[in-house]
């Protein structure tokens, strides 16, 4: 079931534009790294602007980085956590 209106909308819900990266993640910030390779990674806001962003991944020299898919529970599991 679906509505096509509501009698009273909530405005907290409203529509509104992303905020610029540089607002939404300010340089420093720790993060973890979402991105195809290296998922779930702790990582580190090194510099934004509107529109793009750059990290720094917390890689240990030991670990190896691969494009294989790994479930996001598995780095908690290997490292202890």
């Amino acid at each position: 079931m679906t509505l096509s209106e509501v009698a009273s909308e909530d405005l907290r819900f409203a529509a509104k534009e992303a905020p610029p990266l540089s607002e939404e993640f300010p340089e420093g910030i720790k993060i973890f790294f979402l991105g195809e390779h290296a998922y779930g990674v702790a990582a580190q806001v090194s510099s934004a602007t509107e529109k793009t962003l750059s990290v720094i991944l917390a890689v240990h020299v030991s670990c190896s980085i691969s494009s294989k898919y790994m479930p996001n529970h598995v780095p908690f599991l290997v490292l202890s956590v």
